[in-house]
Order: structure tokens, then sequence, then C-alpha cells
């Protein structure tokens, strides 16, 4: 049975960012957390939500797209 919680290092593997992207989001308070003494951890579902509300919809449009030098 796969835990519903994730410790820090989890949590990162699951958004695929580094860890001290997910510490500074929680010292920030950017992402939804729990914390059990000292211990932080991350809710499957919340990062799941995350992830839903981070996505930018297509628009069907080409723009032009402006290149590096």
């Amino acid at each position: 049975m796969t835990s519903d919680l994730f410790d820090i290092e989890e949590a990162a593997a699951f958004l695929h960012v580094k860890s001290c992207t997910i510490r500074s989001w929680v010292l920030k308070k950017k992402i939804v957390h729990v914390k059990l003494g000292r211990r932080v951890f991350l809710r499957r579902q919340d990062l799941s939500d995350m992830i839903d509300r981070s996505v930018v919809p297509a628009d069907g449009q080409a723009k032009k797209v402006q290149r590096c030098r």
C-alpha cells in the first residue's frame, strides 16, 4: 500500500523539483504541508491539486516565439 504522505524528498521526486525547492515553498507557505512535531509531510492529493491548478491550457493559436541569440 502506498502512503498518502510524502516527506520532502519524496515530494520533490513526485514534482520533479529539488528538495531545496520544496523546503523553500514550505518556509514561504507556498505549498500546503503537514507538520508532525518537527517533521514536515506533504499529502499526495495536495500535490496533485497543485499540479492541476498549474496547468496552462493551449489556446490553439500559433504565437511568434522570440528566439534566444
